[in-house]
């Protein structure tokens, strides 16, 4: 965008007029200025963006002159048969052409960013990373899985050893049950966390293929 703030009037300096130039003059100017600042044809280095700027200068000046409110007998008698409606000053057009200027430079980032990102999805190093995310969920799984049975074939060991002969007591038996229940909700932990994402990944997958079938 050729600037954020101001007057419209910066419009008609960027194609070379005087405010109140007429739309002959503007289509004039804008033919001549954007064939000398065509990047096909300019080749210097801020070709490029002169000529977004007449374009865009351009666009609002023809827009300007479409909409801006009529002088003179001819306006005040349009003015007295919609004596309810009040058409937009010029600067009124201004700022709500600068508003969906805004707009749709917010909407074009918002693409670019998008597009971006699904380069970015088909690039090798994404699928690299994908592929060690989840090999450590599934190594997570396993391991939270190893962590619970190995807790519970220790317990179960301890309670069918038998008891010591002098004292006909199972030693330590609550210390074991203690570890037991720790080591299993650490496991769980393991596995819940490493399943979820797991989970995550498969629906978004299914999206990802959903949106390419519709494409």
């Amino acid at each position: 965008m050729a600037f954020a703030s101001g007057s419209y009037h910066t419009y008609y300096e960027i194609l070379g007029l005087s405010p109140g130039a007429s739309l002959t003059e503007i289509k004039q100017a804008y033919r001549r200025m954007a064939k000398q600042y065509h990047p096909d044809l300019n080749k210097s280095p801020d070709a490029q963006e002169r000529f977004i700027e007449i374009n865009e200068a351009y666009e609002f000046l023809l827009h300007l002159h479409t909409k801006a409110p009529a002088t003179g007998t001819a306006g005040r008698s349009r003015r007295s048969r919609t004596r309810y409606y009040r058409q937009p000053t010029a600067d009124e057009l201004f700022r709500q052409w600068m508003e969906n200027e805004r707009r749709k430079a917010r909407a074009r980032a918002a693409a670019a960013a998008r597009k971006r990102y699904e380069e970015f999805r088909r690039s090798r190093i994404f699928r690299t990373s994908q592929i060690v995310s989840d090999f450590y969920d599934y190594l997570f799984v396993v391991i939270g899985t190893i962590i619970i049975l190995s807790a519970v074939a220790s317990i179960v060991t301890k309670i069918m050893t038998p008891p010591d002969p002098v004292t006909q007591e199972k030693s330590h038996l609550g210390t074991y049950i203690f570890t037991t229940v720790i080591l299993s909700v650490i496991g769980i932990v393991f596995i819940i966390f490493a399943g979820s994402n797991i989970l995550e990944q498969r629906k978004r997958r299914k999206r990802e293929k959903r949106r390419t079938a519709r494409k």
